[in-house]
């Protein structure tokens, strides 16, 4: 890739970073419709393409939009509503930006919303995409599992060198 090529790529990202509107509030979920209730008691309405993450703990976790509508308890109440969430708001025209191997790990996927981030190497995990559980974490693959889980292969009670630890 040539400098000047690089440049224009290098403008074009940090331009779309500054774009980026991200807001935080707590979730209202009302008639088929997810807002989002800001500080100063505005309401935001969020769509599918706005990347929402609820507070879970001490750390924010992606939440689609659909699983926000789905989730409901026996009395048909939002699982999701009065929640803590930061939503980075997407415009209906902005591509959702998808990894190289997309369409690879796309099987049967209903939807192309983020649910979850691998914890060892960030990338993107999508909802219906085949995933590996470690405690509350979601792992793209099985190598990044083993790691996440700090699996070491041991003989006959002898740990094996550092090589061989995930």
């Amino acid at each position: 890739m040539n400098q000047n090529k690089f440049n224009s790529t290098m403008q074009g990202w940090m331009d779309k970073q500054k774009k980026q509107e991200v807001i935080t509030g707590q979730l209202v979920v009302e008639d088929g419709k997810v807002s989002l209730q800001q500080e100063d008691g505005n309401l935001v309405e969020l769509s599918k393409n706005d990347r929402i993450e609820v507070m879970n703990g001490y750390r924010f976790k992606p939440a689609p939009y659909s699983h926000i509508i789905a989730m409901v308890d026996s009395a048909g109440w939002s699982l999701y509503a009065g929640l803590y969430a930061s939503v980075e708001r997407r415009s209906r025209s902005e591509p959702i930006e998808k990894p190289d191997d997309y369409k690879e790990r796309r099987i049967h996927m209903d939807t192309k919303e983020v649910i979850d981030h691998c914890p060892v190497c960030e990338k993107e995990i999508f909802f219906g995409q085949v995933a590996w559980k470690v405690g509350p974490d979601l792992c793209c693959s099985v190598d990044h599992m083993l790691k996440r889980a700090k699996v070491v292969i041991v003989i006959a009670g002898q740990e094996v060198g550092p090589s061989h630890a995930y």
